[in-house]
């Protein structure tokens, strides 16, 4: 495999981590009720940077 899209990948899978331990911390931290930390958590493990996204715009409280 080209060493470039190596790098790419392993980059973009670390940041993913990232970003998907964050956003999961996040979410047990806050004041969500039991329900709604257990939506979100399943939605960022399933749909990765989307559900992160999403959960940061919509499900998190101001």
């Amino acid at each position: 495999m080209n060493p470039f899209i190596t790098k790419v990948l392993l980059t973009t899978s670390i940041l993913v981590l990232i970003t998907l331990t964050i956003s999961i911390i996040d979410i047990r931290k806050s004041k969500l009720n039991r329900s709604n930390k257990i939506f979100w958590i399943i939605m960022v493990l399933l749909f990765n940077v989307f559900g992160t996204i999403t959960y940061f715009i919509i499900g998190r409280k101001k």
